[in-house]
């Protein structure tokens, strides 16, 4: 595998690491403020909730995704001159 297309899978490895980190911290917090309000209105405190094992496993999926996604980027990436391939992609 060339090293362009070597940096373009990292590259998407870490931004569906992070985009799935984000959207696990955004699912606690809404899970927070549905937890409140439904806590208010029926005495329920534990409407909404995220095992953490889930979590895990939605950011590992969210980068897989992410790096399937990217394959055929990388493909023609990988063609050309790495200045160009950086510049244009």
């Amino acid at each position: 595998m060339a090293r362009t297309a070597v940096v373009f899978i990292a590259e998407a490895v870490i931004l569906g690491i992070s985009s799935g980190v984000i959207a696990i911290l955004l699912t606690l917090v809404i899970n927070l403020i549905i937890n409140a309000v439904m806590t208010g209105l029926v005495g329920v405190s534990t409407i909404a909730s995220l095992n953490a094992g889930i979590a895990f496993g939605l950011i590992a999926l969210s980068a897989v995704l992410l790096v399937i996604a990217s394959l055929i980027p990388v493909r023609l990436a990988a063609k050309k001159e790495p200045a160009v391939a950086l510049r244009s992609e």
